[in-house]
């Protein structure tokens, strides 16, 4: 049936399904601008307070935890299009995933063009990973577009190179060195592609119907080349503001080499168990059965090891080479504290490219091999694969726009774990449910992991519930944990400058209260020193300016207030701007 469709209308086919898919995904985040989730929130907090220039994405000083300027540079290009819709956002990351899709088509025309069942594998390969429900993480999540990012610029290395491998197209080979520097510095994982690519060259390409050629060792060296290139880039002063080599090196075999073996071996096994049941699905995986999945991961290990010898599984090597390849990072994580999470789904995101192929064309070997009804039975299982697929990426992605669910799915998947903790907490906290929100944080207080927003959320509840001094308590725990947290590179300036401004409101709040003068200027000059404090944090909030400047009025230092106020008012361009107009007219009258 596929054979008598033309390329073009398979292609549009794929993209609708892709995005037929993740529908609820648009249309929630559409009519509820405000209905994103996990760290999104602050992403998106800094997008929208902070005008990206090309500046900042490949010199950056600063800005990102890790060097990855192509993934800043989608963001510059979405701030140009969109401005502060954050439907545009996650549109973006929609519109690569069904690119993605597109590509693995491609590529399985490509690969298989001598194959009876190109068109087959090709289509069912796109097909598979756009159904996938571990897809939906870096689909959903604006913040995960950095895995789908490094996927199209890898798919398209590959592409190009394959294009380019006959002498008459050579031309495509510098287009795909391009898209290999694109990969790498959009998510680390990409620096496997040069090495595949060499393997490719050595190893496989006669099995896919590859003539050598005389441009395979200039290609190898030059692929090979480009790690080393990128590992000193990401070291340089171009990535001053890159904590990923800090954050890699910490807690990196701290439980000995051997618990850190068996630790990989797990990652591995779970991951490739998740690639055939998906399900349960949970942003917040902290704990698995580690002997279980390191068997797994051994086995697999040893099984891929074995077809190296079977000549007629050398392309199934092949893609599983390619797997196990692009999970060594993800397995990696596994054991240091540089993610918020061991495992993640996103992180499959990679390697379920090569798998759904792999996966794909063991289904139609099967498939050659059976007699009667079973040759029947086969297919209705395959396809309802798919449909449960489809099924449960559509309730995942509807899911991912409703936070209070979202949080409360994790915290029942992950109950210990602080992350979905506060999450769920700060959810029901926001829709007046404080009591069980100051419960679920106060238990949370006992959970390993960083606590700045656990006690920033217990100071919020305090202050609501009338208790200043022990809500500015929490919040001065809450300036500890994040002053001393590493990793807090792109939200952190935000998140102390959040503590800052409210231990001032406490300080304010105090102020109103029936006293003295002296004890009143006394919470007015602490509330200042936060402000002030609070700005150094964040100078792109140019209103805390004219805030220090009402609140030296209050305690008579006229110098200060006009000091301030033209501040306020140099920083301001608009000269229409209610506050500004106000700064002047006070700042004349002192």
């Amino acid at each position: 049936m596929l054979k008598s469709l033309r390329s073009h209308y398979i292609v549009l086919l794929l993209f609708v399904v892709s995005i037929g898919l993740y529908y609820g995904s648009l249309i929630e985040i559409f009519y509820r601008p405000n209905a994103i989730s996990l760290d999104d929130n602050d992403l998106m907090l800094h997008l929208l307070n902070h005008r990206l220039t090309l500046k900042d994405i490949f010199v950056p000083d600063g800005f990102g935890k890790y060097y990855r300027p192509f993934l800043s540079l989608s963001f510059f290009i979405d701030q140009r299009l969109y401005g502060d819709v954050t439907f545009g956002f996650r549109l973006t990351n929609i519109l690569i995933h069904a690119l993605n899709v597109i590509l693995i088509y491609i590529l399985g025309r490509m690969l298989f063009r001598n194959a009876a069942r190109k068109e087959e594998i090709a289509f069912f390969s796109a097909l598979l990973f756009a159904v996938h429900p571990a897809a939906v993480e870096s689909v959903s999540w604006i913040s995960g577009r950095t895995d789908s990012l490094a996927v199209f610029w890898s798919l398209s290395t590959i592409i190009f190179y394959l294009a380019g491998r006959g002498s008459k197209r050579w031309y495509f080979l510098p287009v795909a060195l391009f898209c290999m520097v694109a990969a790498v510095l959009s998510k680390e994982v990409a620096v496997v592609i040069p090495v595949l690519m060499v393997i490719w060259e050595f190893f496989y390409h006669h099995s896919f119907g590859f003539k050598k050629t005389k441009y395979a060792p200039l290609a190898s060296a030059l692929f090979i080349a480009l790690v080393p290139l990128y590992l000193h880039l990401r070291s340089s002063g171009l990535a001053a503001g890159d904590m990923g080599i800090e954050l890699i090196k910490s807690g990196f075999m701290d439980q000995g080499v051997l618990s850190s073996g068996i630790f990989f071996l797990a990652s591995i096994g779970f991951y490739l168990k998740k690639t055939i049941i998906p399900l349960p699905l949970n942003i917040a995986i902290t704990n698995i059965n580690i002997a279980l999945y390191a068997l797994v991961g051994l086995l697999s290990l040893l099984a891929v090891a074995g077809l190296v010898f079977l000549k007629n599984f050398r392309r199934h090597h092949f893609f599983l080479v390619w797997s196990l390849l692009g999970m060594l990072p993800a397995a990696l994580i596994s054991f240091t504290t540089m993610a918020w999470t061991p495992w993640a789904e996103r992180y499959l995101y990679f390697s379920l490219v090569p798998l759904s192929i792999f996966i794909v064309i063991c289904f139609f070997g099967s498939l050659e091999q059976q007699r009667g009804r079973f040759k029947k039975v086969v297919p209705v299982i395959g396809l309802s694969i798919l449909l449960l697929f489809s099924i449960s990426t559509v309730h995942r992605s509807f899911l991912w726009n409703d936070d209070l669910r979202l949080w409360k799915d994790a915290y029942s998947k992950s109950p210990d774990f602080i992350y979905a903790a506060v999450g769920y907490a700060t959810v029901l906290a926001k829709r007046g449910e404080t009591n069980e929100a100051e419960k679920i944080l106060n238990e949370a207080r006992t959970f390993h992991g960083a606590k700045h927003t656990l006690y920033l959320n217990l100071g919020h509840i305090y202050r609501k519930k009338g208790f200043p001094e022990k809500a500015k308590g929490h919040y001065l725990e809450a300036l500890r944990e994040a002053r001393a947290d590493k990793r807090l590179v792109l939200t952190g300036p935000q998140l102390k400058k959040s503590i800052l401004v409210s231990l001032a409101d406490v300080e304010l709040a105090n102020a109103r209260l029936p006293g003295s003068l002296i004890a009143k200027d006394k919470y007015y000059s602490k509330g200042v020193e936060n402000l002030i404090e609070a700005y150094h944090e964040d100078p792109s909030d140019t209103f805390l300016l004219y805030r220090i400047a009402k609140l030296y009025l209050l305690i008579r230092s006229d110098g200060e207030a006009r000091k301030y106020f033209e501040e306020f008012m140099k920083v301001v361009k608009d000269d229409n701007n209610v506050y500004k107009q106000m700064a002047r007219k006070m700042s004349l009258g002192l």
